[in-house]
């Protein structure tokens, strides 16, 4: 099974309300492997609580106080009657991995107050009542993650962040955190590589902890939900000029295109009036609904992972859109654009110039330069690179930003 596979499985799993399903992951010189994986209830407490227990007797020196607390009976009890745990198990039955969430949890929960308090997402009011803002209440929690010592090496760890991360997707969530201890560094390693920051290192329970975030790319959806109608009327009439004839040379006369994140609507009005047969769609319901009063016929909602054309485009044109799609993402998406395009269509995207990935003012960005925006449309043969351009910002008083452009088209991997 491709890696993007699994990620499509628990993409699905979250979405479709924890439909039990199948998962299969491989592992360099091993068979692969096939796990079941289905919401928690109470009824599996015991089987829960003896998969915790083998787990604490592998922890070095019995050091379990230091390197893992595990949950009190009724704190295990309420955790699997939340709907919010999710198990994977072999053929057998037996317990493989066990996933913990809590989506906006009570600002009681000691792991928010302690983030929070981190973040500066409380103050103390003068009558003594901590008071919390309102982000708090779009934090998950990863509570607890743990994989069995037979089921090792196969990625389960950053397979169960994953689906923490299509868990929190789906309630619309921007913030996970969670905690390890500063001697696990098997957890802390899983955290960073999943992309967690620890924003500190603090005495908890009778031990120090190490406190991570993580800023989702899913929350770029949640600022233009909000600020649509902001961002439309801002970016509307740019002047895009260059970057379309960087774009239509490649075209024929005519064609179908897909305006894939068409923001506005600015430039599907630009090729509908040059006579092109336009596709446009978006990620957010709110931009959704401004662009199609602005062009005057429905607009789709529809996120990047869910673009599902087989050979319907002459052109795919994604002008800064794709840059809010994380960089091990964004392979897949790729895939997903060639498929949509007919044998030798062009492909158009843009990104913010730089390098690495960041979040700022509440957006998710992914920054290319030529040679690795290059690479990315290269990669598995997909693309033929025709050209390579960086431009300055369009928008007034921002030329100094740089932007990378570039076109490619589709080849055969036959």
């Amino acid at each position: 099974m491709r890696r993007q596979e699994w990620r499509e499985v628990f993409r699905n799993f979250a979405k479709e309300k924890h439909t039990p399903c199948e998962v299969m992951l491989t592992r360099q010189g091993k068979d692969p492997l096939t796990l079941g994986c289905r919401v928690l209830t109470e009824a599996d407490l015991d089987q829960v609580r003896g998969f915790e227990l083998d787990i604490m007797d592998g922890i070095p020196n019995n050091d379990t106080e230091n390197i893992y607390q595990p949950f009190d009976e009724p704190g295990l009890f309420n955790a699997l009657g939340t709907g919010w745990a999710v198990g994977l198990f072999d053929r057998e039955g037996a317990f493989a991995a066990f996933l913990y969430v809590i989506p906006r949890p009570e600002i009681c929960h000691n792991v928010l107050t302690d983030v929070a308090s981190e973040l500066g997402l409380q103050k103390l009011r003068e009558d003594g009542v901590t008071e919390y803002s309102q982000e708090v209440h779009d934090v998950m929690i990863a509570d607890c993650i743990l994989v069995g010592k037979a089921y090792r090496g196969y990625g389960l760890q950053q397979a169960l962040f994953y689906l923490a991360d299509c868990m929190a997707a789906e309630e619309g969530i921007s913030r996970l955190c969670g905690t390890a201890s500063p001697k696990n560094a098997h957890s802390i390693r899983n955290f960073e590589g999943a992309g967690y920051q620890c924003v500190a290192v603090k005495p908890k329970y009778r031990s120090e902890r190490c406190f991570f975030v993580r800023e989702l790319p899913f929350a770029t959806l949640q600022y233009y939900e909000k600020n649509a109608a902001q961002f439309c009327e801002g970016t509307q009439d740019n002047d895009m000029s260059t970057c379309h004839h960087f774009f239509e040379k490649y075209l024929s006369a005519t064609g179908k295109i897909l305006d894939l994140g068409c923001g506005s609507g600015r430039d599907s009005k630009h090729f509908a009036d040059l006579g092109y047969e336009v596709t446009a769609v978006d990620g957010s319901q709110a931009i959704c609904r401004h662009a199609s009063e602005y062009l005057g016929w429905p607009v789709q909602c529809l996120r990047f992972e869910e673009l599902d054309y087989q050979e319907v485009f002459d052109g795919v044109w994604a002008s800064a859109s794709l840059l809010h799609v994380s960089r091990e993402e964004l392979p897949g998406v790729v895939r997903k654009v060639w498929e949509s395009l007919k044998p030798e269509g062009i492909f158009y995207t843009s990104f913010k110039y730089g390098a690495g990935e960041r979040v700022h003012q509440g957006r998710f960005f992914t920054d290319y330069d030529e040679d690795s925006a290059a690479a990315l449309l290269e990669q598995d043969g997909l693309f033929e690179v025709l050209e390579i351009m960086v431009t300055g910002d369009v928008r007034e008083g921002r030329a100094h930003e740089k932007w990378v452009n570039i076109v490619g088209r589709k080849r055969s991997l036959q």
